[in-house]
């Protein structure tokens, strides 16, 4: 007991300093080591004490050196004895997405985001929002172009399971919104690779003959049917900028949802332009110059926020704010990408088609976004 309530100390201090002293730095991570490996008896009674101090020390860190990533080994076995310490784990994951993407999904990250996969099925509804948020960060971070999409494939069985997910549509309100949006940053980054999701989702579907128009047309009439279920206006948002980077995939079955995606892109502007003193819309949620945005990770309460907590201004939370810059809900103008869209829509398929498009389109809806857009 005594040396759990030295690392608890230790945890206070190194949470207090705000930094880890090189010269401490080897011991630390030692005894982490030793107290977060299940190996040890001493675990059973260190663990909690020991994932917060390895945490602490993941967001004091400037760099990742060996001995950090190597112990990334041992989440892992963690995980997989029981969800207890679930949330704190992930906690540990995304600090380690923020520091060394590439490093840590080439390894230890990988395992675990496979095993997280698997434990999806038995989640409770947290856990399932914990684990989304989660493959979310993965493919939120920046990767070197020798594997610019290695966030997509370390969370590929998560994102093939969140399309048949969509397919039953009885999913609750908060865990469908975190879906959408993980559905339309892997749209963002790549249709081809979501248009491949849809294939691999679709393969031994009897009920939708293993057809991936089938399955893109029920995914897409759930998510056009109940994206105003998302309530959080940031997602709302990277949500319509999924649907708006469809339209010109040259995609039959969603040019088939044209009037659907209109109706929903128009409900998004509405909730989000705000009129200027000189009487011109604008983008109300594009981060001005200088601003900070909300963070996309999940909260941990005072600390978590911008600006709160003794380590505010510590190397974790600046690239936390690195990230959120990088958020499409502050960083691309929607209705610009909207008319972008729209507009090349009409020169793929011709001026005629376009119009029976916008023909088979309430008139509602488009004197609507004639407000913001001409058409």
């Amino acid at each position: 007991m005594l040396r759990a309530a030295a690392l608890a100390a230790v945890v206070h201090l190194v949470k207090a300093l705000g930094e880890c002293a090189p010269n401490m730095r080897p011991w630390i991570l030692n005894v982490v080591n030793e107290s977060t490996r299940l190996s040890e008896p001493a675990h059973v009674y260190l663990l909690e004490d020991a994932l917060e101090l390895w945490l602490a020390i993941l967001e004091t860190s400037q760099s990742a050196d060996p001995a950090t990533l190597q112990l990334a080994d041992n989440l892992y076995p963690i995980l997989e004895q029981s969800t207890e310490h679930l949330r704190i784990v992930v906690y540990i994951m995304q600090a380690y997405t923020l520091l060394c993407p590439e490093e840590f999904f080439l390894g230890a990250g990988a395992k675990c985001m496979a095993l997280l996969d698997d434990m999806l099925s038995d989640m409770r509804t947290e856990g399932i929002i914990t684990v989304l948020k989660m493959a979310e960060i993965c493919i939120s971070v920046t990767f070197p172009e020798r594997n610019a999409f290695l966030g997509v494939k370390v969370i590929w069985p998560i994102l093939i399971r969140v399309i048949r997910c969509l397919l039953e549509g009885d999913d609750l309100p908060m865990v469908l919104s975190v879906q959408l949006c993980l559905l339309s940053r892997v749209i963002l980054l790549s249709s081809d690779l979501f248009y491949k999701a849809i294939e691999e989702a679709a393969h031994g579907l009897v009920e939708y003959d293993s057809d991936p128009a089938k399955v893109l047309n029920r995914v897409l009439h759930v998510w056009t049917e109940k994206m105003n279920l998302v309530t959080q206006v940031e997602r709302w948002k990277v949500v319509g900028l999924g649907l708006a980077a469809l339209l010109t995939t040259q995609n039959a079955t969603v040019l088939q949802r044209f009037p659907a995606i209109l109706l929903n892109l128009t409900e998004v502007l509405n909730d989000i332009m705000k009129t200027e003193e000189n009487g011109t819309f604008v983008d109300g949620l594009v981060a001005p110059p200088g601003s900070r945005p909300a963070s996309p990770l999940e909260g941990r309460g005072g600390a978590a926020r911008w600006g709160g907590g003794a380590t505010g201004d510590s190397p974790h939370e600046r690239r936390r704010r690195r990230l959120s810059a990088l958020n499409p809900a502050h960083a691309v103008d929607l209705r610009l990408v909207t008319h972008h869209q729209l507009e090349t829509l009409k020169n793929q398929v011709g001026a005629e088609t376009f119009e029976r498009l916008l023909q088979s389109t309430e008139h509602d809806t488009l004197q609507q976004i004639r407000e913001y857009i001409p058409l």
